[in-house]
C-alpha cells in the first residue's frame, strides 16, 4: 500500500479528529517462506533460548546463518540450537537481519513448513519510520509525511493482532522496511505526530489506504463485511493522474489454479477454460470471480482470491475486461 493522495487524508482529519495516544511497542512479522537467513552485527551480540536464561555470545562482523532445527520453533544460529526459538537481545546499533536493519529486540522461530519468522518488538514510532520510507518514498511534501504518520500509526493500533506475532511486514498490513540511515523529514513528520492517532466515536478508527481508488472507493461491507460508518463509498476525482489509475496483468493459469488451491478448491491438474466477474458493487468492482474448468465451475469472493494470488499482482478488483492468451 503506498499513499498516493494527501488532500484525502487531511479530510479524513477533519471529518474523524485526531488524538494522543499512549506511547506502545509493537510486533512485526516477517515471514518470505525462507529456510535460511543471515544474521550479521558491528558489534557482539547475546542470543538467547525463548523463555529461559540459556544464551551465547555472537561476536561482531561475522556472518551467520539461521535455520530451523528440529521441532517447530526451534532454529540454529551458526552452531548453536535453541529448541524453544531464538531470543537476540536489544543492541545499541541495531542488527542486521536477512537484510533488514533491525532496532528493537528480535525473536526467530520456523513454523510447521520449516520457514522461518522473524518477530521484531519495537516502539511503534520507530516502526512508523520504517513504514513511511516504504509506503511513501521520498519527495512528498512535509504535511502529506505527517497525515501518513497519523495514518499508519492508527492502522498498526488498531491491526496490532492481525496475526499469531503481531502485525505484518507486507501489503497484507502495512509495508515495514527498517533501514539504518534516517530520512530527516520522515523523522520529522513521525516526531511533530508523536502518539497521535485518528478516533471515531472514541474508538481507534480502521484507517486503510492505497495508492489509488481508480475513481471511487468501495463500502467496506461489500469486501470484508462488517458495518462502519465511516467506510463507506467515496467519489474521487484526483486518481486520474496516478500511473496506477489503469493497469494490465497477463497471469498464467498455473497460477490462478495454485491460487485457487490455497484457497481449499481441489482444482490442481484441470484445464481452465475461461475467467470472468459477477456481481460487482456500486463502484464497479467485481464481488465475485468465476472460473470454468473443464467439467467444473469455481465461484470465489474477489477480493479474497486477490489476496491468495496476491494483491501486487492482481492490483484492484475493479476489473474492465478480461480476455484469454493463446
Amino acid at each position: 500500500m503506498k499513499i498516493r493522495n494527501s488532500i484525502l487524508i487531511v479530510i479524513f482529519f477533519v471529518f474523524f479528529g485526531f488524538q494522543p495516544a499512549f506511547a506502545a511497542e509493537i510486533s512485526v512479522g516477517r515471514n518470505h517462506g525462507k529456510k535460511s537467513i543471515s544474521i550479521t552485527s558491528s558489534k557482539d551480540f547475546a542470543v538467547y533460548e525463548i523463555g529461559s536464561d540459556r544464551g551465547f555470545v555472537f561476536r561482531k562482523n561475522r556472518k551467520y546463518s539461521c535455520s530451523a532445527a528440529g521441532k517447530p520453533g526451534s532454529v540454529k544460529i551458526g552452531d548453536r540450537a535453541f529448541s524453544n526459538g531464538a531470543r537476540i537481545v536489544k543492541m545499541r546499533g541495531g542488527i542486521t537481519v536477512d537484510g533488514f536493519y533491525l532496532r528493537g529486540d528480535v525473536e526467530l522461530r520456523h513454523d510447521e513448513n520449516g520457514d522461518l519468522i522473524i518477530r521484531e518488538k519495537i516502539d511503534i514510532e520507530l516502526y512508523l519510520l520504517g513504514v513511511l520510507r516504504a509506503e511513501m518514498g521520498a519527495g512528498w511534501p512535509m504535511e502529506a509525511y505527517k497525515a501518513q504518520a497519523v495514518i499508519a500509526r492508527t492502522y498498526a493500533m488498531k491491526n496490532a493482532n492481525a496475526h499469531k506475532f503481531g502485525i505484518c511486514s507486507g501489503v497484507h498490513c502495512q509495508v515495514y522496511k527498517p533501514v539504518e540511515s534516517m530520512d530527516r523529514v520522515i523523522l520529522e513528520a513521525v516526531v511533530s505526530t508523536k502518539g497521535r492517532v485518528v478516533k471515531y466515536k472514541g474508538e481507534i478508527a480502521n484507517t486503510f489506504f492505497h495508492a489509488c481508488c481508480g475513481g471511487s472507493t468501495s463500502n467496506v461491507k461489500d469486501v470484508w463485511g462488517g458495518e462502519h460508518d465511516y467506510l463507506v463509498k467515496s467519489v474521487c476525482s484526483y486518481c486520474r493522474s496516478s500511473p496506477h489509475y489503469s493497469w494490465s496483468r497477463s497471469i498464467t493459469s498455473d497460477r490462478i489454479t495454485s491460487a485457487l488451491v490455497r484457497m481449499g478448491h481441489n482444482v490442481s491438474g484441470q484445464t481452465l477454460q475461461n475467467v470472468y466477474t459477477s456481481k460487482t458493487d456500486s463502484s464497479g468492482r467485481a464481488r465475485m470471480l468465476n472460473f470454468n474448468y473443464r467439467g467444473r465451475k469455481v465461484s470465489v469472493k474477489a477480493s479474497s482470491f486477490r489476496l491468495a494470488i496476491g494483491p501486487e499482482l492482481l492490483r484492484s478488483t475493479k476489473i474492465r475486461r478480461i480476455t484469454k492468451q493463446k
